[in-house]
């Protein structure tokens, strides 16, 4: 995981690895801020989301930055969320997301400070639980494929916004890349 932990209060490790993939007890002594749960299979990332999402809520978080394995945010990137955040102050904000840098998108000085999108992809969201409980959870039934789209378009015809901090930034690697004539695949791993 590469996730710099002090930008949150509390980690989630949602391990949807068949067997265990890492030492939980290990981990729950480096920091006291770490909740492992473990699924013992592969539910897919919408369980996985509702997991966190349901223990974020029961230990009183308004918040909750969903983050894939492959996904290293800026130092700065939660709490530039955060500024645009307040910024938007009385508005009905329902997820925000940072600016993805991936193979084919790059960040330019041109963008505004943040902006409406429709679907931004899920790692490195910040996900509004209020929001979160007034749409439902994630579906289930998706797994990983556009298990954001969805969640994102039920978001917006329920009147929250869907906001990308366009100065926050994320690098995420989407599946392993592969071309196959005129088409690109991204496949993902377990």
């Amino acid at each position: 995981m590469l996730f710099r932990s002090e930008q949150v209060g509390l980690v989630y490790l949602v391990d949807n690895s068949t067997s265990l993939s890492v030492d939980a007890e290990k981990l729950s002594k480096q920091s006291g801020r770490l909740r492992y749960l473990p699924n013992h299979a592969n539910l897919g990332i919408a369980t996985a989301l509702n997991i966190a999402a349901r223990r974020a809520l029961q230990d009183g978080c308004e918040l909750l930055l969903t983050m894939d394995q492959d996904s290293l945010p800026a130092p700065d990137m939660v709490a530039r969320m955060l500024t645009c955040r307040e910024r938007m102050a009385g508005q009905c904000l329902g997820l925000l997301a940072p600016f993805q840098i991936t193979p084919a998108q790059q960040p330019t000085s041109h963008l505004p400070e943040f902006q409406t999108v429709m679907t931004p992809m899920t790692s490195g969201c910040l996900l509004e639980l209020a929001a979160y409980q007034a749409v439902g959870p994630f579906r289930d039934d998706f797994f990983i494929d556009f298990v954001d789209n969805e969640y994102c378009l039920r978001l917006q015809r329920a009147g929250f916004a869907v906001i990308r901090a366009n100065q926050a930034l994320l690098r995420h690697q989407v599946g392993d890349l592969r071309t196959y004539g005129p088409f690109v695949a991204t496949h993902h791993g377990p």
